[in-house]
């Protein structure tokens, strides 16, 4: 069976454009590329890890192939509030602030545990050593936290 998006159509596709989740979840790198745009009918090479990201793709206008009438106006798309606008509406940037939170403190408590390595077993690092009952000394990770 022949997969039409992997034919060439210059004759009706403007390009390529990044649709992606609008989640929680979905790391600020993907959502700082939300809408980018390939031109070309030839969808970009790079794979998109489906969880966060997928090349839609877009028509030319009516016009720009010969066709005298209006665009059809976007729509929404899903999120994980419900159906927003094509461009993320007001909830994008929420997710992008939220995410700079989520990811930026991560980056704080690794470079905390990196600075401090007592806090290691409080901070994830030191999960399953044998000596984490914070009880006394371990003689291979030092004193004890508690």
């Amino acid at each position: 069976m022949v997969n039409l998006l992997d034919m060439q159509n210059d004759d009706i596709l403007a390009g390529w454009q990044m649709s992606v989740t609008m989640q929680l979840r979905t790391p600020l790198k993907w959502l700082q590329r939300h809408r980018e745009f390939h031109a070309g009918a030839n969808r970009p090479a790079e794979d998109l890890p489906q969880e966060h990201a997928c090349w839609v793709p877009v028509t030319k206008t009516w016009r720009s192939i010969g066709i005298d009438a209006d665009e059809i106006p976007e729509t929404t798309m899903a999120s994980q509030i419900g159906q927003i606008p094509v461009d993320g509406g007001d909830f994008l940037p929420f997710l992008m602030e939220y995410r700079m939170i989520v990811e930026g403190a991560r980056d704080a408590l690794a470079d905390l545990e990196k600075r401090t390595p007592k806090y290691a077993a409080l901070l994830g690092g030191g999960r399953g050593r044998s000596c984490d009952t914070f009880e006394g000394d371990c003689a291979e990770h030092g004193p004890a936290l508690g």
